[in-house]
């Protein structure tokens, strides 16, 4: 296919396909991102940068987890503080009531509940006015 005309050496595929799709298997899209290192090079003055692959050992900054791992992170993102609790409300919310049970222990999903259940029946606008 596109892929095996563009790799042409079999390291190159066998890197593609053993080390880099399976890492990003649940990552649609945004696999790697341009810092800005804010530097300038000398004799020319352009702006420095790097580009990174994200999900990787040694990155310079985390990625957003994506999957099991971002259901994980919300869920203690919520229970942490108000402030998180009115940003991932909705979402939280969507992961109680879908079928599939989240993969969260069920201490953690009680906690979940119960912060939710102190919001039910109120709108997104009341939410500033009770904080």
């Amino acid at each position: 296919g596109l892929v095996e005309s563009m790799l042409t050496s079999p390291e190159a595929r066998q890197i593609l396909y053993e080390r880099l799709l399976p890492r990003y298997k649940d990552r649609h899209f945004h696999v790697s991102r341009v810092v800005n290192l804010w530097k300038y090079r000398q004799r020319d003055t352009t702006p420095m940068a790097v580009l990174e692959y994200v999900d990787r050992p040694g990155e310079m900054r985390p990625a957003n987890p994506v999957g099991a791992a971002r259901k994980q992170h919300v869920a203690m993102e919520f229970l942490e503080t108000r402030r998180s609790r009115r940003k991932h409300l909705s979402e939280v919310q969507r992961m109680l009531e879908s079928k599939k049970k989240p993969p969260l222990d069920e201490a953690v999903l009680e906690a979940l509940r119960f912060e939710c259940s102190k919001y039910e029946g109120l709108e997104t606008n009341q939410l500033v006015e009770i904080e």
